[in-house]
């Protein structure tokens, strides 16, 4: 049993028996703690994304909060890396990875 869906019909069966119906027959428990661990494992997963999707809205706030600044802002290169400076367009310039990361990393620290 490795599939969510699974996983859940077997473990709601499980407590369907659990609670005292009749028409479901005692699972093996080799089974049901199976069907624990992957529930445990699916929850886990849940979780990290969960996580991920938590801090991809946060940068999506900040990208729109960048954009409502964008004709402030200018990266311009130097030799320790990206910096934020303020001067022209936004779209000018975050065109790589790398400025447009430095941009939200200036956006987290300047953000209200």
């Amino acid at each position: 049993m490795t599939n969510a869906k699974e996983t859940l019909l077997f473990l709601a069966n499980f407590n369907s028996w659990r609670r005292g119906n009749d028409d479901v027959a005692f699972p093996d428990p080799a089974e049901v703690g199976a069907a624990i661990d992957d529930a445990v494992n699916l929850l886990r997963r849940y979780d990290d994304i969960e996580r991920e999707n938590a801090a991809l809205r946060a940068d999506k706030e900040r990208l729109d909060w960048l954009e409502g600044r964008a004709k402030d802002i200018m990266c311009a290169g130097d030799d320790r890396g990206i910096t934020i400076g303020a001067i022209t367009n936004f779209q000018n310039y975050a065109t790589n990875e790398a400025t447009f990361r430095a941009a939200i990393d200036a956006a987290r620290k300047e953000q209200p």
